[in-house]
C-alpha cells in the first residue's frame, strides 16, 4: 500500500480515519463492576435525601453489572467530555449454548461541561443511611425522559471505586475550567499589552549566567568544593604527624624487689611482714636440754 507516494497515502488514510471518528464519539471504559443490584425507588418527598431502607433491599428488580464510560469527541481527545453510567443485564446468546450476551438495561449520562449549573448530586446521589447505595438519574436517549433508579453493591470496595471514578471526573472538569480561565486572562492581558498601556508590571529578566572567569565555591558540612576532609579533621591529622592517633605513654612500672633466700637454707621464702613468734626462745632452750641429756 505504501509506495513512492507514501506521504500522500498516509494523508488520505488519516483523513479517512478522522471522518470515521467524527461520525461516532469515542468511548472508554473507566470502571467495570461485575455485580450490582437495581431497585425501583419511590419519588423523593423530602429534602433530607434518599433512604435505602425503603427500597426493599432483599428484593432487587435486577441483578446485573455496571460500567462507567468516558465519552469524548474526536476533536478533543485530551479534554474531559461526559460520562455514561451503564447498567447491563445478561441473557443467553442465540445459537451458542452456554454463552451470554450483555443487554443494556439503563444508562445515566453525566455532562457537567454542557450543564455547568448542575452538580454531580443531580446525576448520582448517595443515600443518607448507607455508603453502598446510590440514586441514579437514568435518561432515555430517544425521548429525553428521565427516572431515578436505585443502585447498590455487595462489596464496599466497589462502592468506593464508583465514587472515586465520579470524583476524578469532577476534578478534571474543574481543572479544565481553571485552565481556560487562565488562558482567557492571559490572552486579554496580551491584547492590552499590544495596544499599549499594559496593566501588568512585568519584572525585568535577570541574567544569572556565569561571566568569564567566575567560579562557584560550595561548602557542604564544612567540606570545601574540592572535596577532602573537613578543616577540623585536617588539623588533627597534621598534629598527629602521619595521620595516626596520639596516645599517652604508659605509666612507669613500680620498683618491686623480691628478696632471694640465702644459700643452703630452705627455699621457701618467709614474707617480711609476718611477725615472729614470741615463744620461739623457750622452744630452743628445751631442745638444747634434750641434746645435753
Amino acid at each position: 500500500f505504501f509506495g513512492r507516494d507514501c506521504t500522500e497515502k498516509r494523508k488520505l488514510l488519516c483523513v479517512a480515519m478522522s471522518g470515521l471518528l467524527n461520525e461516532q464519539p469515542l468511548k472508554q471504559t473507566l470502571l467495570s463492576i461485575p455485580e450490582c443490584f437495581v431497585y425501583s425507588i419511590p419519588k423523593l418527598t423530602s429534602s433530607g435525601g434518599h433512604r435505602a431502607e425503603s427500597w426493599g433491599l432483599d428484593k432487587p428488580a435486577l441483578t446485573g453489572h455496571l460500567k462507567v464510560m468516558s465519552v469524548s469527541a474526536s476533536s478533543s481527545l485530551t479534554s474531559y467530555g461526559s460520562l455514561s453510567v451503564e447498567i447491563y443485564s445478561t441473557k443467553p446468546k442465540e445459537g451458542v449454548p452456554g454463552a451470554m450476551d450483555d443487554v443494556l438495561f439503563a444508562a445515566a449520562p453525566i455532562d457537567l461541561r454542557a450543564n455547568p449549573d448542575r452538580s454531580m448530586e443531580a446525576y448520582v446521589a448517595a443515600v443518607i443511611d448507607s455508603s453502598r447505595y446510590f440514586a441514579l438519574r437514568c435518561e432515555d436517549a430517544k425521548s429525553g425522559r428521565h427516572v431515578y433508579v436505585g443502585v447498590g453493591f455487595r462489596e464496599r470496595s466497589n462502592a468506593t471505586d464508583f465514587k472515586s471514578t465520579l470524583q476524578d471526573y469532577v476534578g478534571g472538569i474543574r481543572r479544565e475550567k481553571e485552565a481556560e480561565k487562565m488562558r482567557s486572562e492571559a490572552a486579554a492581558a496580551a491584547a492590552v499589552g499590544d495596544g499599549g498601556g499594559s496593566v501588568l508590571d512585568v519584572a525585568p529578566v535577570q541574567d544569572l549566567s556565569l561571566k568569564e572567569g567566575e567560579k562557584i565555591s560550595i561548602n557542604i558540612g564544612g567540606r570545601a568544593a574540592g572535596g577532602g576532609k573537613p578543616k577540623k579533621e585536617k588539623k588533627k591529622a597534621a598534629a598527629g604527624g602521619g595521620g595516626g592517633f596520639l596516645l599517652k605513654p604508659p605509666p612507669p612500672s613500680a620498683d618491686i624487689r623480691i628478696p632471694l633466700p640465702a644459700p643452703g637454707n630452705n627455699t621457701t621464702a618467709t614474707p617480711q611482714n609476718t611477725p615472729a613468734k614470741e615463744d620461739g626462745g623457750a622452744d630452743e632452750e628445751d631442745w638444747g636440754d634434750f641434746e645435753e641429756a
